[in-house]
């Protein structure tokens, strides 16, 4: 899977999914069969939106080793050099699938979107990077060579960022989502 474009942009409410067919040509000969190899794709549209993705999380206080080895190797900036490099924000991704993965005849994966988290505490909304999924079905295509979308949804925890998201399923139907 691959959001339409598979370059980092604005975000977007589409993505593709890509197949290989006829890989049993391969097999054959001298390869005499394997003009019947095909590569193919399928575009959704109007799916959930990802957007504002790859921006820079928060990061928690907390030691800094190699901050505070910047300075003396003389990578430091400013006059006079501090004597530690400033703690400075988490990459989060861009807007491509970083691992998508197939599980009870189903594709599942995930990008990195922007959130508005809402708290009744709260008097604004936090932004936070969570993660979008899609969930595509792989029966339809063995049968009609057609891909569905069989699940969508986003994953956010409260007061959280999550970045570079993997998702997968396990034996039994449901969710299960990494992050690194």
């Amino acid at each position: 899977m691959c959001p339409s474009t598979c370059i980092v942009g604005d975000g977007d409410s589409r993505f593709a999914v890509f197949d290989w067919t006829g890989l049993k040509n391969l097999n054959s000969f001298g390869c005499f069969t394997c003009a019947g190899i095909r590569f193919g794709g399928q575009l959704f549209s109007h799916v959930q939106s990802y957007y504002g993705e790859g921006f820079l999380a928060a990061q928690k206080a907390g030691p800094i080793p190699l901050g505070d080895d910047c300075g003396p190797a003389g990578l430091s900036i400013g006059s006079p050099p501090p004597t530690s490099c400033p703690e400075n924000g988490i990459a989060t991704n861009g807007d491509g699938f970083t691992q998508v993965s197939q599980a009870q005849n189903q594709v599942w994966g995930a990008v990195s979107t922007q959130v508005d988290q809402t708290f009744s505490s709260e008097s604004k909304p936090e932004v936070h990077q969570a993660a979008a999924y899609w969930v595509v079905g792989t029966r339809t295509f063995d049968k009609y060579g057609v891909f569905s979308l069989t699940s969508q949804g986003y994953v956010s925890p409260a007061h959280e960022d999550l970045a570079f998201p993997d998702l997968a399923s396990g034996p039994a139907p449901g969710l299960l989502v990494a992050v690194r």
